[in-house]
C-alpha cells in the first residue's frame, strides 16, 4: 500500500452513477492506488452495481456504518442500509461485513468516520442545526494515538483538509454520491454542500509533504434523482439534484 499518490473516495452510497463517473476521472488521471473511506451502498440507488463496481477496483476499502448495517441489518438499520440489503446478494453482504475499519499505507492512516467509532463526527460539531469546523483541540483529542503526516477521513460528506498544529493533514474528500443529507445525530441537522457534483481528492506526496487536490465531477445526476424519486425517496432526489436539503 506504499504510494506517492492516492485517490481518496468516500460515502458513495449506492450511487453508481457517480461513482462511474469518479473511477473514470480517477483512470484519466492515471492515479495507480484508490483509497475508500466506506458507505458503500446503503441509499435508494443502485446499490448492487455500487459494490460492483468497487469490487473490482483495486482499492483499499474502509467499512463504514452505512456498510456495517447494510451487512448485518437488524432493527437499528437505518431504512437506507435495509434497502440496499435488500438488493445485495449474501456475497456482497458478506464482502460489506468483512472490510476492516482502519487501514494504513506509508505516510497515511484511514478510517471512516473517527479512529474510535464509525458514526461520531470527527472534523465537524452540529451547531443551530448545521455543521461547524470543530476546534484543533477537539480533533486532536478524538484522533487520539493515531500517528502520520496523512489522515483520511469520510463520514460527514464535507469536503475539508485540517492542519494540525504538528503539521498533520486530516482528509476528507467529500461525498462520492451524496452531496446532502439531513440527520437527527447527534442533533437534528443538515449538511449541504450547494452542488449537485460527485466528490473525491487526490493526495499526492512531493519532497517529503502530501498536497491535495479537491475533485468535483460532474455526471448524470438527473438520472440518480430519477431512481430516488421512482423509490419514494424524495428528499434524496432533491438533495442529489442541488447539493441542498
Amino acid at each position: 500500500m506504499d504510494a506517492t499518490e492516492l485517490a481518496i473516495i468516500a460515502d458513495v452510497h449506492g450511487n453508481a452513477w457517480a461513482l462511474e463517473a469518479v473511477l473514470a476521472d480517477i483512470a484519466q488521471r492515471e492515479v495507480k492506488l484508490i483509497v475508500n473511506l466506506g458507505d458503500n451502498a446503503n441509499g435508494p440507488l443502485d446499490p448492487k452495481r455500487s459494490v460492483e463496481l468497487l469490487r473490482a477496483t483495486h482499492a483499499v476499502h474502509i467499512r463504514g456504518n452505512g456498510d456495517r448495517m447494510t451487512g448485518d441489518g437488524g432493527p437499528t438499520a437505518r431504512k437506507s442500509a435495509l434497502f440496499a440489503r435488500e438488493r445485495l446478494e449474501e456475497d456482497a453482504l458478506r464482502w460489506l461485513r468483512e472490510l476492516p475499519m482502519q487501514a494504513r499505507g506509508d505516510g497515511w492512516s484511514a478510517f471512516h468516520a473517527t479512529p474510535a467509532s464509525d458514526e461520531e463526527y470527527f472534523l465537524e460539531n452540529v451547531a443551530g442545526g448545521k455543521t461547524v469546523l470543530a476546534s484543533r483541540d477537539e480533533i486532536v483529542a478524538r484522533l487520539g494515538s493515531l500517528a502520520g503526516p496523512l489522515v483520511l477521513c469520510g463520514h460527514t460528506h464535507i469536503p475539508r483538509l485540517v492542519q494540525l498544529e504538528d503539521g498533520r493533514l486530516i482528509l476528507n474528500p467529500g461525498s462520492v454520491g451524496l452531496p446532502a443529507y439531513n440527520d437527527d445525530t447527534p442533533t437534528s441537522h443538515a449538511v449541504e454542500t450547494g452542488s449537485p457534483h460527485a466528490r473525491y481528492a487526490i493526495a499526492q506526496l512531493e519532497n517529503d509533504h502530501w498536497t491535495v487536490e479537491f475533485r468535483c465531477i460532474a455526471y448524470d445526476w438527473k438520472a440518480a434523482a430519477a431512481a430516488a424519486r421512482a423509490a419514494g425517496w424524495a428528499g434524496w432526489a432533491k438533495y442529489l439534484e442541488t447539493g441542498y436539503c
